[in-house]
């Protein structure tokens, strides 16, 4: 059972707003299977005080690598689950459209749509975030077209999910740079 902590002041209104853009500026992805656990934890990542990633663990050769994106179709958001029996979740909701329906594409496709996968986000604010730490983000569904006007999307949107206690980290500067390559 959680051990729960007294509440002990309000939250600062940060920035009054300033700098907070939304929106996803750059995806990074890697399978799961391609991270290890660092030492002293079973997790593929250590956290620093205040829950923000320090550092992701990765196989010898492996790295997080960059996914083409439509402009401003890219979004990865999180919802708390909080249940009357005391168990409690957060589902983290990806979802990615790419362009076109190439053969690059579609065999990115039928790749990634068998795996468990995590990811790196980088924001329009230049934070990087991270997801699927734990192991269970998978990909739950695609579409793909070519639409029926010259204004529509051609290509695949996808979307991924996971359940568990993790849900969305902020990810040190640091840890970014240690984990895509190369990074831009």
């Amino acid at each position: 059972m959680a051990t729960c902590l007294s509440i002990t002041e309000l939250l600062s209104a940060q920035n009054c707003g300033e700098d907070l853009i939304a929106g996803i500026s750059k995806l990074y992805m890697i399978a799961y299977q391609d991270l290890k656990a660092l030492t002293g934890t079973p997790f593929p990542y250590s956290q620093a005080t205040g829950g923000v990633i320090s550092a992701i663990g990765l196989q010898t050769g492996k790295h997080f690598v960059e996914i083409g994106l439509l402009k401003d179709t890219t979004g990865l958001n999180v919802t708390g689950v909080f249940n009357e029996n005391g168990t409690r979740y957060k589902t983290v909701d990806l979802a990615v459209t790419l362009q076109g329906i190439t053969a690059e594409n579609s065999a990115w496709v039928d790749n990634v749509s068998g795996q468990e996968i995590a990811v790196i986000v980088l924001d329009k604010s230049g934070v990087y975030y991270t997801a699927g730490l734990r192991g269970n983000l998978k990909m739950n569904g695609y579409t793909g077209g070519l639409g029926t006007a010259p204004s529509d999307d051609k290509g695949f949107k996808l979307t991924f999910q996971s359940n568990d206690a993790f849900g969305i980290k902020l990810l040190a500067q640091d840890g970014a740079d240690d984990a895509i390559a190369p990074i831009a």
